[in-house]
């Protein structure tokens, strides 16, 4: 029957379960995305040094193929035009804007020039003989022009042989390269600015891929979830079939052997255990699954609330011989869940009472705060060590094992801090071992 009815939860329509997304995972895809988004744009960010590297040795790469183009044109122009003394120019049209030509004879002068015009003192110095020293030569040269300008030429010699045996001709081109410069610039402010924009993408791309990664773990926890609900709800009714046939039983205790009447006894024991665990796995079932409509739903009279809630733990205050002590309470209105907020300050209460030590009180104060309503719960009882005070709201943790049959579950204080993360309450906890504990609950108002 309840495998039955988990494996209709779990097939049939979205629930409110699928809706949520605990606060554990919330925070592991946070974690998950930075990593991605890191990650991604880490890659992202080599990936454009690369790119700007290979653009500028691309642009620099392309000027020197472009004069070792010019010199080859320059040499075919100078075989078909020939080049008599004072007689004849090479063409114009070999050349663009920002370049320039020198064409230095056998004997290391200068014969021609055209484009660009470059300082004297920039000009070639050759040595006279067979082969000059600059052949295929890449070199740079900066200098500041008429107007002011400082200008970069990258340069490129090489030698050619003339139709005299051992006289040889060499030519020299350069191109500006500013617009190589300010082609790289541009390119690589490009990159910078989407460098800058970038990160907002890469912390979306990441947060998807977190919830990717994370689809899984949030199925198996409201997979989880839902078996918590439905199992509590299940076992109910056997709880209360086996409840009701051992009271039933123990009037009957009289007639039975003493042995059996103690079995029955323990059985009922047991039973009464698991009933209270069961109610508190639904309570917490349902503190999980609080909607978000649900969180402030209305207006609580806090005066009244506790006082109503103090007139409901009397008895059990009595019960266990403690006396629960409290001043006139503020009359002050918070918007809250009712419910909710009756189960988290009545978890700690039950906790105070259940932990106080006989003939001990417990005390409840209601302060005003800037922004929020304090409620503080005292008891006397043996306190908590700051190893354990960490620890408490762990589900099924208790501080003091020996407590394990005798003092409840370890649920409840995990009870109230679900509700109290809901509901954003702020819990707060001081003790000292043999001095008692202070709870602060801290509500919104």
């Amino acid at each position: 029957m309840l495998f039955n009815k988990f494996k209709r939860t779990e097939a049939g329509q979205k629930d409110d379960f699928s809706k949520d997304y605990p606060k554990a995972l919330k925070k592991a895809r946070l974690n998950w995305s930075l990593l991605f988004t890191v990650a991604i744009f880490s890659v992202v960010l080599i990936f454009s040094l690369i790119t700007i590297r290979f653009q500028q040795v691309t642009v620099f790469n392309r000027i020197d193929n472009r004069l070792v183009e010019l010199t080859n044109l320059s040499q075919t122009a100078i075989d078909r035009f020939r080049m008599p003394e004072g007689e004849g120019e090479l063409p114009q049209f070999l050349f663009e804007e920002d370049q320039f030509i020198q064409i230095y004879d056998p004997t290391g002068n200068l014969r021609f020039e055209l484009g660009a015009k470059i300082p004297e003192n920039m000009n070639l110095k050759l040595k006279i003989g067979p082969k000059s020293e600059h052949d295929n030569k890449f070199t740079t040269i900066k200098f500041t022009d008429k107007e002011g300008d400082i200008k970069t030429f990258r340069t490129y010699t090489t030698v050619i042989q003339n139709r005299i045996p051992n006289l040889a001709i060499t030519i020299r081109v350069g191109i500006d390269t500013q617009r190589a410069i300010d082609e790289r610039t541009s390119f690589r402010n490009g990159v910078i600015i989407f460098l800058m924009i970038f990160p907002v993408f890469a912390w979306i791309l990441g947060y998807l891929l977190a919830g990717m990664v994370l689809k899984p773990v949030r199925e198996n926890y409201n997979l989880l979830r839902r078996f918590s609900f439905d199992a509590s709800h299940e076992l109910k009714t056997p709880l209360a079939i086996i409840k009701m046939s051992t009271g039933m039983l123990l009037t009957k205790s009289d007639r039975l052997d003493e042995s059996v009447a103690k079995k029955i006894k323990t059985i009922d024991n047991a039973t009464q255990r698991m009933d209270n665990l069961v109610k508190q796995l639904l309570q917490l079932a349902r503190a999980q699954n609080i909607a978000d409509n649900d969180k402030i739903n209305e207006k609580i009279d806090l005066q009244q609330f506790m006082m109503s809630l103090v007139e409901e733990y009397t008895s059990y205050a009595d019960k266990h011989h403690v006396t629960i002590r409290h001043k006139v309470f503020t009359n002050r209105e918070i918007h809250s869940n009712r419910n909710a907020l009756r189960s988290i300050i009545g978890n700690i209460l039950d906790n105070a009472i259940k932990f106080s030590p006989e003939g001990s009180t417990v005390d409840i104060r209601l302060k005003k705060g800037m922004y929020t309503m304090l409620v503080e719960i005292e008891d006397k009882g043996p306190g908590i060590s700051v190893e354990d005070r960490n620890k408490i709201f762990d589900r099924f943790y208790k501080a003091d094992k020996s407590r394990h049959d005798a003092r409840g579950s370890g649920m409840g204080l995990s009870i109230a801090e679900e509700y109290a993360k809901r509901l954003g309450i702020k819990m707060e906890v001081e003790s000292a071992l043999g001095k008692g504990t202070t709870f602060t609950i801290r509500l919104p108002t």
